[in-house]
């Protein structure tokens, strides 16, 4: 059992990756790509670590005009 939201991600994960890989290449398009939309919403919901710096922006160019 996950204890904490991170842990609870994870484990959605693993469950819908297992889920999709088991899946016959042959048929259940719509379930394919429903576990797929899961996976993706799972990515965008997991907290990034605490230590992470924040990624760098685009560099900024000097008003030319």
């Amino acid at each position: 059992m996950p204890t904490n939201d991170a842990d609870a991600i994870a484990e959605a994960a693993t469950l819908c990756a297992a889920a999709r890989a088991k899946l016959p290449a042959s048929g259940f398009h719509r379930l394919r790509v429903l576990l797929d939309m899961i996976l993706l919403d799972l990515t965008r919901e997991r907290p990034a670590p605490q230590s992470a710096a924040p990624p760098p922006g685009p560099a900024e160019e000097p008003d030319r005009r």
